[in-house]
């Protein structure tokens, strides 16, 4: 399962590597530059590595890879928009 933060998903913040140092979320603390004594990184970082510096490389890339199926041009414009008939007329998923 992937979670994607929020933050990053509204534009708030503008990078998986601007989301390294944004305070607001635990993503700062799972790659080390915002700790917190209060959350639990060992039970994340351990499902990618034995070695923190090698864990938070492989999170990092896991993040970025789903960013980027995340963003996929035939999931875009779903809901309501797709229903009033807008969205990405085209695509394989489309039906035109």
């Amino acid at each position: 399962m992937l979670y994607l933060p929020t933050s990053l998903l509204t534009g708030l913040v503008p990078s998986l590597a601007r989301l390294r140092d944004y305070p607001w979320t635990g993503h700062a603390t799972l790659m080390g530059r915002r700790p917190r004594e209060w959350q639990d990184t060992d039970t994340i970082l351990a499902r990618f590595g034995r070695r923190p510096t090698v864990a938070r490389q492989r999170y990092a890339a896991f993040l970025q890879d789903g960013l980027a199926r995340w963003r996929r041009p035939d999931l875009v414009g779903g809901g309501r928009i797709r229903s009033a008939g807008g969205g990405n007329r085209g695509s394989p998923t489309s039906g035109s």
